[in-house]
């Protein structure tokens, strides 16, 4: 049996808001990994397991399978239905079993294989192994019921010409935000194979204190795709002034935008810009009446 060469990642640097599972007090399913990293090679069979845990109250049925991994937009929707070059590991992914029970509080292992075949292309590879709920046929319920599934990410890298390539688009802070302080970013990866783009933001009061740091945020750029990510401070104040950086860093470059920043509700500019309005009003008013006070004055002089 080949061992697999997959590094296990426990954090997930891409939203896939379908993958999570909502739980309920009888089902209650989970994933371990999230997510998994393979180096793969033309003509070789990866081996490998995950576990589907029951949190809930009842046991189920359920049943895996693979699909696509792409993403659509600048915003990265997951979409898990689009086929390309770069998702055709989904069609090597294997299953010694594919149809489970499991009890309460127990936990299942699921034995996958990722079968390459002779030729490959190089670069990414992206799927999704999905743990899916069946209906219960013994049910009286009746209607529509709505299966549960749970997801692991699979991001594979081909041995080969791994040609790792993108650009930093915009790195923006907007001087005046209204709620939330927040930074955005837009990369491109024009590559074959995918990268982590790095993004930590700092704000600081007028005087240099410092009142948030994101630390490090790693965000995955898929290969020809373009992503547009944010960095936000939710806990901000209700008005202030402060001064924001952000630095992203990818591709072994960093690149950094410092912008003072003023955080106020839509309301207190609408008010400031009236008051001014009205004041340069007045002046205007008080102007005209003092030319009329002035031709009065001189009228009555000349008699």
């Amino acid at each position: 049996m080949l061992v697999i060469t997959a590094l296990m990642v426990a954090v997930l640097s891409v939203p896939l808001p379908a993958l999570a599972a909502k739980s309920d007090d009888t089902i209650g399913m989970t994933l371990s990994p999230i997510k998994v990293q393979l180096v793969i090679e033309a003509g070789k069979d990866y081996e490998s397991t995950f576990k589907v845990m029951n949190s809930g109250k009842t046991a189920f049925d359920f049943y895996v399978y693979a699909a696509p991994y792409q993403v659509s937009g600048e915003k990265y929707e997951p979409n898990f239905s689009k086929e390309t070059k770069r998702t055709q590991i989904s069609r090597w992914i294997t299953f010694d079993e594919k149809n489970y029970n499991i009890k309460p509080g127990a936990e299942v292992e699921v034995t996958y294989h990722v079968k390459t075949p002779k030729s490959i292309p190089d670069g990414g590879q992206y799927a999704v192994i999905f743990a899916q709920t069946k209906e219960d046929q013994n049910s009286n319920t009746t209607g529509i019921v709505a299966a549960k599934r749970v997801g692991i990410l699979v991001y594979a890298k081909a041995k080969g010409h791994t040609i790792e390539k993108g650009e930093l688009k915009s790195n923006n802070i907007s001087m005046w935000q209204t709620s939330t302080l927040k930074t955005e970013f837009k990369a491109t990866n024009t590559g074959n194979t995918d990268f982590n783009a790095t993004s930590s933001f700092v704000v600081t009061k007028l005087t240099g204190k410092e009142v948030y740091n994101s630390g490090d945020k790693p965000y995955a750029i898929l290969p020809d795709t373009t992503r547009l990510a944010t960095n936000e401070w939710d806990d901000v104040p209700y008005v202030g002034l402060f001064w924001a950086t952000s630095k992203v860093t990818m591709l072994g470059k960093s690149y950094t935008t410092r912008r003072l920043v003023l955080v106020a509700p839509l309301f207190i500019p609408i008010v400031l810009i009236l008051v001014i309005v009205a004041i340069i009003i007045l002046i205007i008013l008080k102007a005209r009446s003092g030319r009329k006070y002035g031709r009065k004055v001189r009228k009555v002089s000349r008699r």
